[in-house]
């Protein structure tokens, strides 16, 4: 059975998504403290360094993404200590509409319609993205597509989900 979550609280009015995550409260806009004090964690690249998300002199501007702890087939985009996006690529995962990770491309439009606006991946020749927007520009749901098939989906503030491949440099 999949689990049904709305990604993003800021689409809920806009496009009908709900707004929490299976594990708890998990919202775009977010300030770092509020998702440790939800109980989220993220995976360190080295743990116990400075690289330890968890270890106090870990350095939180710029930009920062890793994955979930809990659920590593997620992954939070931090800028400056607020949580922007999230990416999914865990089929047992999907948006009100139905719609998850392994899903066909058709399948998509048949959740979205129309509201659906399709751009290639500036460095993935092989993929491209399916985007559906907020009505105020804001938020914004990218499912990308490769071979036909959604393979991951990326959900959060309209101008962190456009980064096909994670933080900007």
């Amino acid at each position: 059975m999949k689990r049904w979550v709305g990604l993003t609280v800021g689409l809920v009015a806009c496009i009908g998504m709900g707004s929490a995550f299976a594990q708890g409260a998990l919202r775009i806009g977010m300030s770092r403290r509020e998702f440790h004090a939800a109980g989220f964690a993220l995976m360190p690249h080295a743990a116990g360094t400075t690289h330890d998300p968890s270890h106090a002199s870990f350095d939180w501007r710029g930009c920062v993404e890793l994955p979930l702890r809990a659920a590593p087939r997620w992954q939070a985009m931090f800028e400056d200590g607020l949580l922007v996006r999230l990416v999914v690529t865990d089929p047992s995962v999907a948006t009100r509409a139905g719609v998850a990770v392994g899903f066909d491309e058709a399948q998509v439009h048949r959740g979205y319609g129309r509201t659906l606006d399709a751009l290639r991946q500036k460095y993935d020749e092989r993929r491209h993205n399916l985007r559906l927007t907020s009505r105020d520009g804001r938020h914004r749901f990218v499912f990308a597509i490769e071979d036909g098939k959604v393979v991951e989906i990326r959900a959060g503030f309209a101008g962190a989900v456009s980064h096909d491949s994670g933080c900007p440099c």
